[in-house]
């Protein structure tokens, strides 16, 4: 044809000029207004390429995220596809962003404690326990064998850790998604069986053993049945019929008030015993005054004694010192002790050398 761009011929031609038959040359003519061997290949829109590479990386893009699945701290998962609705139990997926492939998605299970609650409590008018309370019987009452126990309700609470390993896979094969309500009802029948080995004497007295009990109790049963590790057991209440709690009470009452009498004698007589010994006290203060007093007194009657003498002996001395001095002899010292002791004499109305002052004896007073 004759247009700008004919229909393409193809042809074969000797290959090395004309002498040469050994191969042939494919020739491709587009056509062309010039004749044979003058046409062009044909072009590529841009657009259309840019387009196609943009939808080839968006397709792309989408595959790979629809082939992520993602794990959050918290949890551990399991891989399950959703078309065929197969859950893979052989392996445990941990935290973190994984290619799982189109169509799958994680089971997500928490690895943190998570709680049984066995109460009637209620928040905003709504319950939020996981049962009602625990409605079973003691163990029989030891001052009424007959009696089988008596009636009792109970709100517990348990915490458990599912495991992150292939037991979890284990878990979902045996309870599949329902494993939280399996291990309720396990709990509440263990605590009812430990509840029924103890009289109702022991949930007034020894609680802290029935709680103990029943945490271990529901250890070691919840890891055999259910491949779980229960962390924490709490006993928040126990209820008995309102005739027995108010007997119970009245027991505990009188309990209450003969220990209270038994404090009051115990404290009577700690006051009496003191008493005595400060009675005992104060005989041995009396004693030790009063041989005080009278060591103080020997030895101040003592001192005074000495005193005397020592006074005596030094007017001893002094009158044979003026004796000597004054060349006087025996009658004369003692005219002058007597002088001395009269003009040392306080009265006014002394009277001396006289017999007879008033003379009673006819002498005139000579």
């Amino acid at each position: 044809g004759g247009g700008a761009y004919g229909t393409a011929s193809t042809g074969y031609t000797p290959v090395g000029g004309s002498g040469y038959t050994g191969g042939l040359s494919r020739t491709v003519n587009y056509g062309g207004t010039g004749g044979r061997g003058g046409g062009r290949p044909p072009s590529i829109d841009p657009a259309k390429l840019l387009a196609l590479t943009s939808g080839m990386v968006v397709m792309g893009s989408l595959m790979l995220l629809l082939s992520l699945g993602s794990i959050a701290p918290l949890e551990a998962g399991l891989l399950s596809n959703d078309i065929t609705a197969y859950v893979t139990t052989d392996k445990t997926y941990t935290p973190g962003l994984h290619v799982i492939g189109v169509g799958k998605s994680f089971l997500k299970f928490p690895t943190t404690q998570t709680t049984i609650t066995f109460t009637d409590m209620s928040q905003n008018g709504e319950k939020t326990a996981d049962a009602p309370p625990i409605q079973t019987r003691t163990g029989e009452d030891a001052s009424d064998p007959d009696s089988g126990g008596q009636p009792i309700t109970m709100c517990v609470s348990l915490q458990y850790v599912l495991p992150s390993d292939t037991d979890l896979g284990k878990i979902y094969n045996s309870f599949g998604g329902a494993y939280h309500e399996r291990y309720t009802l396990i709990a509440r029948n263990i605590i009812s069986n430990v509840a029924q080995t103890f009289s109702p004497q022991d949930f007034w007295t020894d609680r802290t053993t029935i709680a103990d009990k029943m945490f271990e109790a529901c250890r070691d049963e919840l890891k055999r049945q259910g491949m779980v590790t229960v962390t924490q057991l709490q006993l928040l209440r126990i209820d008995f019929p309102s005739q027995y709690e108010d007997m119970i009470t009245l027991i505990q009452l009188q309990v209450q008030q003969k220990v209270t009498k038994e404090y009051q004698q115990r404290v009577t007589a700690i006051l009496k015993n003191l008493e005595v010994m400060q009675a005992e006290v104060n005989a041995q203060v009396s004693v030790i005054e009063a041989e005080a007093d009278r060591t103080s007194l020997q030895i101040t009657n003592a001192a005074v004694a000495e005193g005397y003498m020592l006074q005596q002996a030094a007017k001893t001395n002094a009158t044979a010192l003026v004796a000597k001095t004054l060349g006087l002899d025996g009658p004369e010292v003692v005219q002058y002790l007597k002088l001395k002791a009269m003009k040392s004499h306080p009265s006014a109305r002394t009277v001396i050398g006289l017999h007879d002052p008033f003379g009673t004896d006819g002498s005139g007073g000579n």
